[in-house]
């Protein structure tokens, strides 16, 4: 597997485990014990998705 592969890979991972709690909290609580601040949760989960949707420069020269 390839570095761009297991780049993306990671980051399909990381967006569905954001979007986990976004759509059965239940579940999400049932694995990982109750929540008192689902809002935090709910804040932390979307900022997990829309951090992982920007696409990093193809091509980087250091200077």
């Amino acid at each position: 597997m390839n570095n761009v592969a297991l780049a993306r890979l990671h980051g399909i991972f990381n967006v569905l485990n954001g979007l986990w709690p976004l759509l059965h909290m239940h579940s999400f609580e049932a694995v990982f014990g109750l929540k008192t601040d689902k809002w935090l949760v709910r804040t932390v989960a979307s900022g997990a998705c829309l951090d992982r949707h920007v696409e990093p420069p193809e091509d980087r020269k250091s200077s």
